[in-house]
């Protein structure tokens, strides 16, 4: 038989607090989030980071803690936005087919619902026009940061390693990528 919904012992013990939890989100502004990231690095922090592919998941991030052995709490600092997983939630490539548009869409659902910061997977970048536009949206959002690979081409995911031939983004083209960026903040 299909079961519609967990055990109810599972759903008090597991579920049931993630779902009803108060969103941590509540107030917390883009200005306030978007300094996350720079005041743990400041603070020489060691950040932990962990992806979150929606609201659901960013929850169950916000309520995950371990205990050390000398009794102190763990808990993850920040959250990572991997094109990865906005592609597979799709059932799309990693080749950048999903666009900015849906994955800001995924982006924003996480910022709803959590306070903490976001570093986002720009994969190339695309253009450089393109991923100026791309940083003045994340930062409208509230996203701590993106990373971009200085790779030319279509999109080679990383994890097929050195089995694919990738090419390098010329580096003059990479850093004008980059200066544009850095304008459009």
């Amino acid at each position: 038989s299909v079961r519609q919904s967990p055990p109810a012992g599972l759903w008090r013990q597991g579920f049931a607090p993630v779902c009803q939890a108060r969103h941590a989100a509540t107030g917390i502004t883009p200005g306030e989030r978007l300094s996350g990231l720079r005041k743990m690095l400041a603070a020489g922090k060691l950040v932990r980071i962990i992806e979150a592919h929606s609201g659901f998941s960013a929850l169950i991030v916000d309520k995950a803690e371990a205990t050390r052995p000398d009794g102190s709490k763990a808990t993850f600092d920040m959250l990572w936005s991997s094109s990865l997983t906005s592609s597979s939630m799709k059932g799309k490539p990693d080749i950048e087919v999903v666009d900015t548009g849906e994955r800001c869409s995924i982006v924003q659902d996480v910022l709803e619902v959590s306070n903490k910061p976001v570093l986002y997977d720009g994969d190339t970048g695309g253009e450089k026009e393109i991923f100026r536009w791309t940083v003045q949206r994340l930062e409208r959002l509230g996203v701590s940061g993106v990373v971009i690979e200085d790779k030319a081409g279509l999109k080679q995911n990383s994890l097929f390693g050195t089995e694919r031939a990738q090419q390098l983004e010329d580096i003059d083209v990479f850093c004008q990528k980059l200066k544009m960026g850095k304008e459009a903040q």
